[in-house]
């Protein structure tokens, strides 16, 4: 609806935002996920990391098709998707992640996970051993962004030495 939290101007919608947008995070309900998709191609976004749960993890017909439409809206708007059902990006040399108490300290270990509570378990016990990530993602459905694609990023990432994976379903291998 729009207006003000903690000193932050709200906008009713994506379209409405003035400045250009690179990554949005959105956690809508799944039935106003495509359109959102539209809205940020028009926008110019790169990419859209989806909390949003309700899709082929349910097992269901209408949940498969649902997903099938977000894959579909990615490859003709040119917008990536992350997720659904995931957490997203934790970069702790951009000081970008999905958890604020995640540790700041970069290190060389790429992680992706399926599995966001696995995701933010890890990196925390990690921590505590002295192992740090110099980028984790939670990419939940893997429906435009998958292991395969992520694989291939952090083997080419200067930053990362170590790729650890927990993958419960390869798409393409």
């Amino acid at each position: 609806k729009g207006g003000e939290v903690s000193g932050l101007k709200m906008y009713p919608h994506l379209k409405d935002i003035p400045d250009q947008i690179d990554y949005v995070i959105s956690c809508i309900p799944a039935p106003l996920v495509p359109q959102l998709i539209r809205d940020a191609a028009v926008k110019g976004v790169k990419a859209v990391c989806l909390f949003t749960s309700g899709y082929s993890e349910l097992g269901t017909r209408q949940g498969r098709e649902a997903e099938e439409e977000i894959r579909q809206l990615a490859l003709t708007t040119g917008v990536r998707v992350v997720g659904p059902n995931c957490l997203g990006i934790h970069s702790p040399k951009a000081d970008f992640s999905y958890v604020p108490d995640f540790p700041h300290d970069s290190g060389h270990v790429a992680f992706l996970c399926q599995s966001g509570g696995l995701t933010a378990y890890l990196v925390r016990a990690a921590a505590a051993r002295g192992v740090h990530f110099s980028k984790v993602i939670s990419y939940g459905n893997g429906t435009d962004i998958n292991e395969t694609d992520l694989l291939k990023y952090f083997a080419q990432d200067s930053e990362t030495k170590i790729i650890a994976a927990y993958i419960e379903g390869v798409k393409c291998g």
